[in-house]
């Protein structure tokens, strides 16, 4: 018996530890820098600003956005996803990085975004109902759900 229970633990213990060994690490974000401009727009981007966003590519280029729909509308033509290593977002709450696949984003807000998309990230969903319903909005979209629905779509 106690044959069996040693090799069930090490079978978990092993699986576990190749799942955690196959994880993907991202590339930590990068903060904008002074005079950074929007890849999409080319509008001047605030660099503490909560409305900013970058999508990383593998080999290290950063592309910066003044405003949330302007990324979405970047990452929607492009033509290469595969090359995206990472994209981060800013938690509207907190000003924190979020990794944008795993944000939730909040449309039709009152915020007065850089190009007037009205939409802000969250770190989770929680965080954006919260807002939505103190201080308005329409609905929280994953980033799957926001590129379907492309409401960043004028």
């Amino acid at each position: 018996m106690k044959k069996i229970l040693f090799t069930a633990v090490l079978m978990v213990a092993v699986t576990a530890a190749s799942s955690f060994a196959g994880a993907v690490k991202l590339p930590a974000p990068v903060d904008i820098p002074e005079g950074a401009t929007c890849a999409e727009c080319g509008m001047a981007i605030h660099k503490d600003g909560r409305t900013g966003s970058e999508v990383i590519v593998k080999g290290g280029k950063v592309d910066y956005f003044c405003d949330l729909g302007d990324m979405l509308v970047y990452y929607e033509v492009m033509k290469k996803k595969q090359d995206v290593a990472a994209i981060y977002v800013k938690d509207y709450g907190t000003g924190v990085w979020v990794e944008g696949r795993s944000a939730v984003y909040l449309s039709g807000t009152k915020v007065a975004t850089p190009m007037r998309y009205g939409i802000l990230a969250f770190k989770d969903k929680a965080s954006a109902e919260k807002f939505r319903k103190e201080k308005g909005g329409d609905k929280a979209y994953s980033f799957d759900e926001i590129m379907a629905a492309k409401v960043y779509r004028r």
